[in-house]
């Protein structure tokens, strides 16, 4: 089981053209922790989660989070309406930000996004571009009736 990878392993994971197994997903209602779907590579054996979480009492604030699987390493995180964030050079951000792996850091290291008006399922779509999943899953609000 993998618990950590380099930064060139990485890369190569999170470039790897991707399919989701589900052909659709109802997003995760409020407080709904670590509801999630499969994703597979293209070309090779590798396999991914994309795991969500949404806020019980502030339905705006979520996080969606590509891991690998097995070794749950965490590629990318994005946190939309949490607390400010201090990286591990103790610089702070405020706001939406995504968690970049790296060697050295692991998920701990993050960047500031751009997120105006937050749409958990917009912000999914956009995790989901940034790691490459092509065929992705209808996604449902869990919060509809």
């Amino acid at each position: 089981m993998v618990s950590k990878l380099n930064d060139s392993d990485a890369s190569t994971l999170i470039s790897l053209l991707k399919d989701c197994v589900e052909k659709k997903f109802v997003m995760p209602q409020g407080g709904e922790h670590n509801k999630g779907f499969s994703v597979k590579s293209r070309t090779t054996d590798d396999e991914f989660r994309i795991e969500m979480y949404r806020g019980k009492i502030d339905f705006d604030k979520h996080s969606i989070i590509a891991m690998t699987v097995p070794g749950k390493v965490t590629l990318f995180r994005l946190c939309v309406h949490y607390h400010p964030h201090r990286n591990p050079d103790g610089t702070v951000i405020k706001g939406a930000h995504l968690h970049l792996y790296s060697e050295e850091f692991g998920s701990h290291l993050a960047i500031p996004v751009d997120i105006s008006s937050p749409n958990f399922i917009d912000d999914t779509i956009m995790v989901l571009d940034k790691f490459n999943v092509i065929d992705k899953p209808k996604l449902i609000d869990g919060m509809m009736p």
